[in-house]
């Protein structure tokens, strides 16, 4: 029964576009949360033995191949991921850390404009997306980060987005203090 309970999640994971909450897993495993659970942790031991781990991503769970295992994978697709620009990432970091944040006031916060350009290609990776309008004049448009940021940085929720961007940032401080100072 364990082994028949093992390949359904498996198989669900699997076919699944997206990471899948506890929730869509009990209800298409048809398994009571405590079976699930039990289930999903003998999964999460059994699968680096094939190359495959469970990761719980975007606040759901998901099959990945194991970390030992990318450079094998990458070497095949021939994988590389997008060469963001200082502009970009600097967006995106905003983005990430004050969502929802209006376009008018990523420029604030980088004290130079935000081209068009930069806002579409974050959102053609399906990093960033509208979310609503501000209610002051003009209506500008609110931006957030996506669940395929998530996905892509093998994050479980925006709450980790900010504290591994809270930790890089704190880093880059004290890197600028220590050049400072050996300076």
């Amino acid at each position: 029964m364990k082994t028949q309970l093992l390949a359904r999640l498996t198989s669900l994971l699997l076919v699944s576009e997206t990471p899948l909450t506890l929730a869509k897993l009990q209800q298409y495993a048809q398994l009571d949360e405590a079976t699930l659970k039990e289930t999903l942790a003998q999964l999460e031991e059994t699968l680096p033995d094939i190359g495959l781990q469970l990761a719980k991503v975007a606040e759901g769970w998901q099959i990945q191949v194991h970390p030992s295992q990318i450079p094998w994978v990458q070497q095949m697709l021939q994988v590389k991921a997008p060469r963001l620009s200082r502009v970009q990432l600097e967006t995106l970091a905003i983005i990430a850390h004050r969502q929802p944040v209006t376009r008018a006031e990523i420029e604030h916060i980088r004290g130079v404009s935000v081209s068009s350009t930069v806002l579409q290609a974050l959102q053609s990776y399906g990093w960033i997306k509208p979310h609503g309008h501000k209610d002051i004049p003009g209506k500008p448009a609110l931006w957030i980060t996506t669940g395929q940021l998530l996905i892509d940085l093998g994050l479980e929720s925006r709450t980790a987005l900010k504290k591994q961007l809270d930790t890089l940032i704190q880093q880059a401080q004290l890197e600028i203090q220590q050049d400072e100072q050996g300076a």
